[in-house]
């Protein structure tokens, strides 16, 4: 499992909350790659409307997110976790050659 303090840190959650620690944590467990964790993440802030937390409201900076995401993307890509055997499918299930294991 990843680190959850550190996803907020990356995310920059304290100043611009969108998750809850629920949908974190069960990020956390769902990635087993940090950035990929963070690109995902910063792809669906840069989706989001203005944020709005009782009185207090933030204007989403789509582009400042896009810009995060495009970062840890090829952090991501540039670290291949090749030795992973977690499915990356969307099912769960991978079809592959029998003399790839």
């Amino acid at each position: 499992m990843l680190n959850v303090e550190q996803a907020k840190i990356f995310l920059q959650e304290e100043n611009y909350p969108y998750f809850s620690d629920d949908q974190l944590e069960a990020m956390c467990n769902l990635y087993d790659d940090m950035n990929e964790l963070c690109y995902v993440a910063c792809m669906m802030k840069a989706d989001a409307q203005d944020i709005t937390i009782g009185p207090i409201s933030i204007k989403n900076n789509s582009q400042m997110w896009q810009n995060l995401a495009q970062m840890f993307y090829k952090k991501w890509m540039a670290n291949p976790s090749g030795t992973s055997t977690i499915s990356k499918s969307l099912t769960g299930k991978c079809v592959g050659r029998a003399d790839e294991y």
